[in-house]
Formats: C-alpha cells, structure tokens, sequence
C-alpha cells in the first residue's frame, strides 16, 4: 500500500506547527530576555 495513512499531510502539518510554535515561544523568550538585558545597560 503507498498511502497506508489517511491523512498524512494533515498529520504533517499539525508536527510541524507544534514545533514551529515551541520554537517562536523559545525564541520569544529570548528575545524578551536579550531586550530586558539591552535595557538594564541603557538605564545605566
């Protein structure tokens, strides 16, 4: 059988979304750490 899952590319597309949504919060995270960082050198 080549398609023995009914709906691989849903499938595919809600892995990849997940990981894609760790990462932006990941990714978030240090940015806001990066900016409070830049901040605290400016106020000094």
């Amino acid at each position: 059988p080549a398609n023995t899952n009914p709906r691989p590319k849903a499938e595919f597309e809600e892995t990849w979304g997940g990981h894609w949504l760790v990462h932006w919060s990941y990714a978030r995270k240090i940015e806001s750490a990066v900016s409070a960082l830049f901040r605290r050198d400016r106020i000094r």
